[in-house]
């Protein structure tokens, strides 16, 4: 039986090798030497880098992915929470001023009908003070809440002349045509917040 180019059998060789010493220094003498010479495997180790830098590729894109998408949560989130907070702040204030264009209207027709004294603002009821302090104190509020960018200066340039027309009510010198001017101003308010709750 041949084995690897040598015409022997293992166990004749064998037998040749452990028999006589110097039969077995001629026969090892003529094995060939065996020499592993293997090139540097350039190709695996780009084969692992691809390998491992894919997963990494993917989990750094999944990662800056969910901190955009977490970053523009929370600024969603952070724009209706103060959204919320205007419309509020904004119901308040129209229905302070509501409340005090009813009031004051009442309060000179029970004068003027029962003409105990002169309308003026000295002599004005405390419910009616009361609703001038929430409309100044939702004002300064709002101020504060409007974004100033452009639909926020329309919006707080409305806010401006809805508390202009207040100004007769305040002096206690409001006539008709001012409790007239005042509804106007308070629905073009309400107006301009719809369009600034709408702006992208």
């Amino acid at each position: 039986m041949a084995w690897q180019g040598i015409p022997f059998s293992i166990e004749k060789m064998e037998q040749m090798v452990t028999s006589s010493v110097q039969a077995a220094h001629i026969i090892l003498d003529k094995v060939p030497a065996v020499i592993v010479d293997t090139p540097f495997a350039w190709d695996t180790i780009a084969g692992a880098f691809i390998a491992g830098s894919i997963p990494g590729i993917i989990s750094y894109l999944a990662l800056r992915n969910s901190y955009q998408l977490a970053k523009m949560q929370h600024a969603l989130q952070s724009k209706e929470k103060i959204n919320n907070e205007i419309r509020v702040a904004a119901a308040a204030y129209v229905t302070a001023i509501n409340y005090l264009s009813t009031d004051y209207n009442a309060w000179v027709k029970d004068i003027r009908e029962r003409r105990i004294y002169p309308v003026s603002k000295e002599s004005m009821p405390e419910h009616i003070r009361e609703n001038i302090f929430r409309a100044e104190s939702n004002k300064n509020l709002l101020t504060l809440l409007i974004i100033p960018d452009e639909d926020g200066n329309a919006l707080l340039e409305a806010m401006g002349k809805a508390q202009n027309a207040l100004t007769p009510f305040l002096e206690a010198e409001a006539t008709y045509k001012d409790n007239l001017q005042l509804r106007t101003s308070v629905n073009n308010f309400l107006y301009k917040c719809h369009e600034y709750f709408l702006r992208d």
